[in-house]
């Protein structure tokens, strides 16, 4: 009988992660069930919806409010005792507690635990990382894990230096379906520029700035829309156009600092792929001055050189950049950003290299490598509890 694993990561499915699951599901002989509920309310994520080509559990989530945080009440320990599972997998983030209870459920049956998420505690404001054992419960969950499933190498060297083994440590490289991106990419480049700028309400020769994923502290809209202002005031720089992708709960504040700022167009949450493929068609670069994420991985699948600046707040994502082949990575304040923006957009020669950059930078994102690394990283895990006797 195929061993079973639990997942319970983000709490809900999102879009981005469903061809991952699918895959994963044909990966082999483990049988993973992903439990899932609705997006957390006003953060602008987005869930999919079913029905899904993989097994999955739905779980009426709640979100309660403790101390100005939200924490996600799931009721999965009752499934997850009861059922079969040999394992679970579980993000490091106490926002779910339940998770952790799911995990020492598990563990006092003799199934694995295994970690999955940065490696570090995420940087909410500017400060230092922290590592994931910094805490005393994270500690003692990253020590006692089987498997510690980790985005990206930099996430992997912070855990083994506060002294998790690296054997059980697996860098899956986070990512999306960056082959269907590439396909819608390559299925545009023919397209008519000009026409689709039409299309899509642009002017003729501006240079267009693309921001595309969830608004909130972190990201700096209201830089954004300051080096927008900036740059509408700076001779010698051509026509620009920024245009905002994304929903969240900085989309009024950011609507407000921009009344006066006819440059920027905000367009709310857009998720149809396509849709967004067109706007990266046009874009000469993604322009993210605050936290880079996943966004990146989507703008390198379309050849889109993104902008941001150097700064704690970045998501592990931010690995995947190289300054001045697929990127700039502006150190300074918001001054030099704006220098470097109006660098790409008034110099064709920068934008192309960059875009050609990125483009080839895609190439090492593919999601078969994260469903091959993760379904490893859980083998090992479940034949070091001997609940799987053929680990990879």
């Amino acid at each position: 009988m195929s061993p079973r694993v639990a997942i319970v990561h983000h709490g809900f499915v999102p879009t981005y992660r469903v061809a991952f699951f699918e895959r994963l599901a044909q990966a082999g002989d483990v049988e993973y069930v992903v439990f899932h509920g609705p997006a957390p309310g006003g953060t602008g994520h987005q869930a999919a919806t079913g029905p899904f080509a993989f097994p999955d559990r739905w779980v009426a989530n709640r979100e309660i409010g403790v101390r100005g945080r939200t924490v996600i009440a799931q009721p999965i320990v009752g499934p997850i005792a009861r059922g079969r599972f040999d394992g679970v997998v579980v993000g490091a983030e106490f926002k779910f507690p339940a998770s952790w209870a799911a995990a020492a459920v598990t563990r006092a049956r003799g199934g694995a635990l295994v970690l999955w998420g940065h490696g570090y505690d995420k940087v909410e404001d500017e400060g230092a990382s922290r590592i994931a054992a910094g805490t005393a419960l994270k500690a003692a969950y990253a020590r006692r894990a089987d498997a510690y499933l980790v985005y990206t190498e930099g996430g992997a060297d912070r855990l083994v230096q506060a002294g998790l083994d690296p054997e059980r440590v697996t860098v899956v490289r986070n990512t999306l379906d960056v082959e269907a991106q590439r396909a819608l990419h390559a299925g545009l480049a023919e397209t008519d520029e000009a026409e689709l700028r039409d299309q899509l309400g642009l002017a003729p020769d501006s240079a267009v700035l693309v921001y595309l994923g969830r608004l909130y502290r972190e990201k700096r809209l209201d830089e954004l829309v300051e080096a927008a202002r900036l740059l509408a005031a700076r001779p010698g720089v051509p026509p620009v156009e920024v245009v905002v992708l994304g929903d969240g709960p900085e989309l009024e504040p950011t609507r407000a600092l921009a009344r006066d700022v006819p440059s920027v167009r905000l367009l709310g949450g857009v998720y149809d792929d396509m849709e967004i493929a067109r706007w990266l068609r046009v874009a000469a670069a993604l322009v993210m001055p605050g936290k880079v994420g996943l966004a990146v991985n989507h703008a390198l699948a379309h050849g889109v050189p993104v902008l941001t600046r150097a700064s704690d707040l970045h998501a592990p994502e931010v690995e995947y950049l190289e300054h001045d082949v697929n990127s700039l990575l502006v150190p300074g304040d918001l001054g030099a950003y704006v220098d470097a923006l109006a660098e790409v957009v008034s110099a064709p020669v920068v934008r192309e290299r960059l875009a050609a950059g990125a483009l080839s930078s895609s190439e090492r994102l593919g999601l078969d490598h994260m469903v091959h690394a993760f379904d490893s990283g859980v083998r090992r895990a479940l034949a070091a509890r001997g609940r799987m006797s053929t680990p990879p």
